[in-house]
């Protein structure tokens, strides 16, 4: 059960790898779902839970790259919940920035940037040049999380606001 050590122990990661008698008492009527639709359900969770769930990092990396854009995108989302605290997850987020990543995947991977902050200015690049995309949504999503990373740059105020 929850007041169980073998779940506490585990801190929020735990939502992602709890067997379904532990994960029988989460709230928001989490079940455990070894499918894409119980990944989906416990990284809501952790969402939710936003930067508390820091711990799960890791675990929501390696469904960045997971064949499912669905799986791949909520845990771009989960991971812009957490914030600054999802420092580790720059590198992996940033190779998302491509064209090759479906654009479902590729907006939210943009907009964990953004959320994550200054911590991730080696995404900065990607996103300049993308600020530029004849895209309607690519463009403006870009701008912000550039925006976000390096409030003080000037330039990124022309390219959103062009003059």
């Amino acid at each position: 059960m929850l007041g169980d050590d073998s779940v506490d122990r585990g801190g929020p990661q735990s939502v992602l790898r709890c067997p379904a008698a532990e994960v029988s008492e989460l709230p928001l009527g989490v079940r455990a779902d070894p499918g894409a639709d119980g990944m989906l359900q416990a990284m809501g969770v952790l969402e939710a839970i936003g930067k508390p769930a820091a711990d799960a990092v890791p675990d929501l990396v390696t469904f960045l790259s997971d064949p499912n854009t669905d799986v791949a995108s909520e845990a771009a989302v989960t991971l812009a919940a957490i914030g600054p605290a999802a420092d580790a997850a720059v590198e992996p987020l940033r190779r998302l920035l491509g064209d090759e990543t479906p654009a479902e995947v590729r907006y939210p991977a943009a907009f964990a940037l953004g959320r994550i902050g200054p911590a991730a200015k080696g995404a900065l690049s990607r996103l300049v040049e993308l600020s530029n995309s004849s895209d309607e949504l690519r463009a403006p999503v870009a701008v912000w999380a550039a925006l976000k990373i390096e409030p003080a740059d000037g330039s990124l105020f022309e390219t959103a606001i062009p003059l």
